[in-house]
């Protein structure tokens, strides 16, 4: 009972912030159900409201292939599937009953963002590293996304494939291998040894609007603000139908080296660069991405970790600019 109200947030979130994690303990609140039942014993206070919340909020953090986003320790093949839950809940007798699609859907206390249209899914992490006092399973993924189009997952963050302290641990959980921006060659947050963060990102200035033709959302955190003059990174989405405007204002003085980072899914295929664009292709289907600023846009051999032990050749788009701040990216993504 008192872990109850401790570990799941008011928006049906567990605290860790890690939907991999979110299923693990949504499967053990199942099971206490049923050995409740089992035993013909009352259940614990509020426990089945919470199991739906907690459904509510898993089937918002999942992409149209009803599998998780990968953000902080996310993988696939560790935790039950959403639809797995679900029918666990079903023969429960827990009645889950959430048909709705909204266009646009806040996990407030959590912070995240996720918008569906038309062939189209973006969950975007607006979130603090969480919680404070036990942050093991967090990532430097600020204001990082994942996007699906035709139910395909195209723009990722990287997952996670081991727990092991060493050089690949400290990657996986790095922002370079995160769809967003890092300075310097730093980390947004200080994530170090295994299950560590020293210095974390502030979220700011949370906003979001819902228009007849369109969805804009936006934040800043303020990960670099040790860096040399301090650098703020504010990042600005707007959705419209066949398309996504994101620009990323990065504020500050003297000069820094900037990097924006799209991570790609292995089923999609890259064209070469041309003038800051490039084209993809998913199951047949064209999209274009545009970088506009002063920066150079090209293609590097990344991995994909979608599951523990496992290891995927990608591809990650990198759009670097080294100047004097401020600067700004425009990046157009149509289909």
């Amino acid at each position: 009972n008192r872990e109850l109200s401790e570990q799941v947030l008011s928006d049906g979130g567990n605290f860790e912030l890690s939907p991999m994690y979110h299923a693990i303990f949504l499967e053990d609140l199942l099971d206490l159900v049923n050995i409740h039942q089992a035993y013909n014993r009352s259940l614990p206070d509020n426990l089945e409201n919470k199991i739906v919340q907690m459904l509510e909020w898993l089937k918002v953090m999942c992409h149209p292939d009803r599998e998780i986003a990968f953000f902080n320790d996310s993988a696939l093949g560790v935790a039950p599937s959403f639809v797995e839950l679900l029918c666990y809940s079903d023969r429960l007798g827990i009645v889950f009953e959430n048909n709705q699609v909204n266009r646009l859907t806040h996990l407030e206390e959590s912070g995240y963002i996720r918008v569906e249209d038309e062939n189209m899914v973006i969950i975007a992490d607006v979130a603090d590293i969480g919680p404070d006092y036990i942050p093991g399973h967090g990532h430097a993924d600020a204001l990082s996304f994942e996007l699906s189009l035709f139910d395909q997952r195209v723009i990722v963050n990287s997952g996670i494939s081991t727990y092991e302290i060493g050089e690949d641990r400290c990657k996986q959980r790095g922002t370079e291998l995160h769809s967003t921006i890092t300075i310097d060659n730093q980390n947004s947050s200080e994530v170090w040894s295994g299950f560590r963060v020293a210095n974390r990102a502030k979220i700011l200035n949370v906003k979001k609007l819902e228009e007849a033709n369109s969805v804009k959302f936006s934040a800043c955190h303020d990960g670099y603000k040790t860096l040399k003059e301090g650098v703020l990174h504010c990042r600005n989405w707007t959705v419209s139908k066949n398309s996504i405007k994101i620009i990323d204002s990065i504020i500050g003085n003297d000069v820094h080296k900037v990097r924006s980072v799209f991570p790609l899914h292995p089923g999609v295929l890259a064209s070469d660069v041309e003038d800051n664009s490039i084209s993809l292709e998913i199951i047949g289907k064209k999209v274009k991405i545009n970088f506009e600023g002063s920066g150079k846009l090209k293609i590097i051999e990344s991995q994909y970790y979608p599951e523990f032990g496992s290891s995927i050749d990608n591809k990650h788009l990198i759009y670097d600019f080294n100047g004097k701040l401020p600067s700004k990216i425009t990046i157009r993504i149509s289909w």
